[in-house]
């Protein structure tokens, strides 16, 4: 039996690196794979996610699915009847309609001048996000998202015609071509793709396209609060911010944890954000954290790394201590 070849050669290995229970999680995983699905899946890895083994399966005949199984702490209990059973034709019916997704991409995107730069598996179902390379103008995004409708339109066309709405909807990841490096179309991407480190830092912006739409719009994109949260980032807009206060007769005091508030995408701009960041007009040093009671609104071009469009707001909080600050434009 192909499955407990499989078992053997991973039990061997992982006696000799003295991985714990996983030859264990390996063996009952299959040994149920095969009662409930038999002859149709083989084993492809093992993962230690959470405190448990996952075991994941690939079909026969079929590269793109991937069927992950989490087996219980003590492998013994993941079998037939079990709450294992259930788990495993879960995860089999969005592994397999997961890979039937992502062979239409495989498809399709790459001809049409796409590049996948890798895919978000932390979950194996249909709605796992694409990380794509588009060359879409910073100032005009509609002709470059015009062509990627396109695109998914072809995509749709080669799911297979019971497709779901899960796996007719797109979650995106966008990041703009390098500087005379564009990425080349992989031909085959695998949920094992992720996006490269060395990108890790670029602006990428979230959109998600639903099963039915078929018109992109600029105002759908997001950027990724990952990009918000990178301490270059968040120190750069704070001496920024901290710049416009001291050149006021009453200046005020930011933090060392930096507080923005409202922060968005501009409404036409890729490189351009607006936010609020938070300030304090009385500051003991030694005492604690002080009360934030004005803001530093700004206008924050990410290509060139200057503010505009600044402005400060006092008493921003009302009798009961709510934020009071108006919406900033943006998406």
């Amino acid at each position: 039996m192909r499955l407990a070849h499989y078992a053997a050669i991973a039990a061997g290995t992982l006696l000799l690196t003295g991985c714990g229970d996983r030859q264990g999680s390996i063996e009952a995983a299959t040994t149920l794979a095969e009662a409930v699905f038999p002859e149709q899946l083989d084993v492809f890895d093992t993962q230690m996610m959470k405190g448990q083994y996952a075991v994941i399966f690939t079909r026969k005949g079929d590269p793109f699915s991937r069927i992950r199984l989490y087996v219980d702490h003590d492998p013994a209990k993941c079998r037939v009847g079990a709450h294992c059973e259930q788990q495993l034709r879960t995860a089999y019916v969005n592994g397999t309609a997961a890979g039937a997704k992502l062979k239409a991409m495989a498809q399709t995107l790459p001809s049409c001048g796409i590049a996948i730069l890798g895919v978000d598996a932390s979950k194996l179902d249909p709605s796992f996000r694409t990380d794509i390379e588009l060359d879409m103008d910073r100032a005009d995004q509609q002709p470059a998202l015009d062509r990627l409708g396109t695109c998914i339109a072809a995509f749709r066309a080669a799911l297979p015609d019971n497709a779901t709405p899960e796996q007719r909807g797109l979650s995106l990841g966008i990041l703009l071509p390098r500087p005379g490096k564009a990425a080349p179309p992989d031909p085959e991407p695998s949920f094992e793709k992720s996006i490269d480190r060395s990108r890790a830092d670029e602006p990428q912006y979230l959109t998600f396209v639903g099963p039915e739409e078929t018109q992109l719009t600029p105002g759908a994109l997001r950027l990724h609060p990952r990009h918000l949260l990178r301490p270059e980032m968040r120190d750069r807009l704070a001496a920024l911010a901290r710049d416009v206060l001291s050149a006021q007769r009453q200046p005020g005091h930011i933090q060392h944890h930096v507080e923005f508030h409202g922060t968005k995408l501009d409404p036409q701009r890729l490189d351009v954000l607006r936010t609020y960041v938070l300030a304090c007009s009385v500051h003991e040093p030694g005492k604690g954290p002080c009360r934030t009671d004005l803001a530093v609104r700004m206008r924050y071009d990410m290509t060139t790394g200057e503010v505009s469009e600044t402005a400060i707001l006092r008493d921003i909080r009302d009798d009961e201590g709510a934020l009071r600050l108006q919406p900033l434009p943006g998406r």
